[in-house]
């Protein structure tokens, strides 16, 4: 597999002592909207923004051309302090390459294209801070019953015209700070039911089996796992519940994930009185298409859920995950989804001791730049997140 180069080569040194401290992680996720017009790419300028487009009139919820959405984009991210880590989703090469230089030489990224494990189709690529974090190894895996090759699965992209592959992109660093981080970047499909919900239990496994690996290998703790993407899946949907599904999966130990906006710590034990801004993410080119929230930064939680067989349908079981409730959560096996009650209580611990600080949602709509600028740099909003030790 080839890897995506970096635009920078050095790294934090291997004999660098590892410091015990605060070290807050800055991450961020966001679906940048493919660039349609990638054929015909535009050069950045070596100064400034590309400017607002003279050709003909189009309304500021209009979907405005890639080359002067990118610089918008990127400043609204980097403008709110610190980001270490940021995934995104539907990057064609062209925009990968404009990303990597928007964010500057300190800024690395890894990740390959979804259609032929290189470079044809859409990144899910992960970039994060270099002068911070040592590359320790990173893989690609496709959402299918065939994960280590091009391949799409159960009904994702169940109409002729609309055939893609779905992937996640798993990477582990070592934080010149504080020992291993483990990040993956996902991207759902938007049309398979089927395929988001055993997408939730299969990416369960698959990156429980690729930390483990990366922690008995470098032995120096227990790494701290970031999942960040676009799901196409709100929280009532079951390829959500899966994900953050307490119960264990038939045949191997796994993780959970904690949605870092529901596990904030807010006052007085934390700095944020409640999660920021608009509750949903995606926004579409419209006033008017319907919103929702389906991006988001998850952190797997400190408890590995150990495996055994099915439930039957609506057994009640007790497993001590820390959230004093009851959820549904499902299962898609054979087709067909499997529902049954759990209930929860005892404390949550996030895996590697790490705390959620900050969490935000960064509205995608500017008003008038500096430029006269009015428009959307994304049919999705940004989602912000700070973690502690």
């Amino acid at each position: 597999m080839v890897t995506v180069s970096s635009s920078r080569s050095s790294t934090p040194s291997d004999s660098e002592p590892l410091k015990s401290t605060r070290a807050p992680i800055h991450l961020a996720t966001l679906n940048i909207k493919f660039d349609g017009d990638r054929d015909h790419p535009v050069p950045i300028p070596p100064h400034g923004a590309v400017p607002p487009s003279k050709k003909f009139f189009r309304g500021p919820y209009d979907q405005l051309p890639w080359a002067e959405r990118r610089s918008r984009m990127v400043d609204a991210l980097l403008s709110l302090g610190d980001l270490d880590i940021v995934a995104f989703q539907e990057v064609y090469k062209n925009q990968l390459d404009d990303i990597q230089t928007l964010l500057g030489p300190e800024y690395s990224h890894v990740g390959v294209g979804r259609d032929d494990g290189i470079e044809a189709g859409e990144y899910s690529p992960i970039f994060y801070d270099s002068t911070r974090f040592e590359l320790l190894k990173w893989t690609t895996k496709w959402l299918s019953t065939t994960p280590d090759k091009p391949s799409k699965g159960w009904d994702a992209g169940n109409i002729s015209f609309h055939n893609l592959p779905r992937i996640m992109t798993l990477l582990s660093l070592k934080d010149r700070f504080r020992g291993l981080v483990h990040v993956v970047n996902t991207h759902w499909d938007d049309l398979g039911f089927r395929a988001r919900a055993e997408s939730g239990l299969m990416m369960r496994q698959e990156i429980w089996r690729w930390v483990r690996g990366i922690d008995e290998n470098e032995q120096i703790g227990k790494g701290v796992v970031i999942l960040l993407g676009d799901l196409n899946s709100p929280p009532e949907e079951e390829g959500y519940k899966n994900l953050t599904s307490t119960h264990g999966i038939p045949g191997q130990s796994t993780f959970t994930f904690l949605d870092t906006q529901s596990h904030l710590r807010t006052r007085p034990n934390g700095r944020q009185s409640n999660p920021y801004g608009p509750l949903h993410t995606y926004t579409g080119f419209s006033r008017t298409e319907r919103t929702k929230r389906i991006d988001f930064i998850f952190l797997a939680s400190d408890q590995d859920l150990p495996a055994f067989p099915p439930v039957p349908l609506q057994e009640h079981v007790t497993i001590d995950d820390g959230e004093k409730s009851s959820d549904k959560v499902s299962s898609a096996r054979e087709g067909r989804l499997i529902s049954k009650q759990v209930i929860s209580t005892g404390k949550t611990r996030i895996r590697g001791g790490y705390q959620i600080d900050t969490y935000a949602v960064i509205d995608n709509f500017v008003d008038g730049d500096v430029t006269g600028w009015r428009g959307l740099w994304s049919d999705h909003r940004a989602v912000r997140v700070t973690i502690s030790f």
